[in-house]
Order: structure tokens, then C-alpha cells, then sequence
């Protein structure tokens, strides 16, 4: 789970306390575009799981829970750079498709989720480029 995520959506996580029994302490806003990054750095709470702390653009907001990371992903509001190259080529696809079809409305569609995905994709390996230069620094 340790790696950098882009945030596709907009979403509220609730951020627990461990100290309290996983009391709600505070609200973290999540944009669409933010990076997360997840950090090796975790601890095994019993009876509460794995948790892993976590960063957004570069800035520690605490621990997160392992299942709802998982769940982050599931639901697509978390995407790893594998998931934005995959679609990436999937929408090529999808554009090329409509290139043969001489379909000018699905080429339109599609070139616009295609540079909304290039961009996400230049966002991501910038903060990791960055993340990484300084980490050798």
C-alpha cells in the first residue's frame, strides 16, 4: 500500500484518533487532483488493523486506515499511476475507435477524458520526481 494516489474525486476522509479508540478527531478534505502519499511508516492497532500514515500534497495529515484505503481504491476516488496508464491507453483505444468511425462526438469525449488523464498523470510523476530528488538530497 506504501505510494503515491491522486485523489479523481472530491471527498471528506474522517481522520480517527488512535489514542481513543478510533474516536473521530477530525475532517480532512480530499480535492480531485490532490496527491496522497502513503508512507512505510505504520502501525498495528489490535482489534483496528493497519494503519499507515499518510501525506496530502506533501503534507503529513496522520494515520489511515489500511481497509479504507482499500477502500479508497475500490470506489475510485484514489487512483495509483498504473490505473491512470491503464486508462490512458484504454481511451487511445476508445479515440482511435471513433477516428475510424468518423464519429466527431465521441472523439470530442474522448480527447477531453484523455487530457484530464495526461494531466493526472503529470501531476503524479512531478510530486514523485520531486518526493525523490529530495529524498537523495
Amino acid at each position: 500500500m506504501v505510494g503515491y494516489y491522486i485523489s479523481l474525486l472530491k471527498f471528506s476522509h474522517v481522520v480517527n484518533c488512535l489514542c481513543r479508540k478510533g474516536a473521530p478527531s477530525a475532517t480532512l478534505q480530499i480535492n480531485a487532483g490532490d496527491v496522497i502519499e502513503v508512507t512505510n511508516e505504520c502501525k498495528l492497532f489490535k482489534d483496528a488493523g493497519w494503519f499507515f500514515m499518510a501525506a496530502v500534497n506533501g503534507k503529513k495529515c496522520g494515520f489511515i486506515a489500511h481497509e479504507e484505503l482499500v477502500n479508497y481504491l475500490n470506489d475510485k476516488k484514489l487512483v495509483t499511476m498504473l490505473d491512470i496508464e491503464l486508462h490512458i491507453n484504454h481511451l487511445k483505444y476508445k479515440l482511435d475507435l471513433a477516428l475510424d468511425q468518423r464519429n466527431k462526438d465521441c472523439f470530442n469525449v474522448y480527447t477531453k477524458k484523455l487530457t484530464d488523464y495526461l494531466i493526472l498523470k503529470s501531476e503524479l510523476e512531478k510530486y514523485a520526481l520531486k518526493k525523490e530528488f529530495f529524498s537523495l538530497v
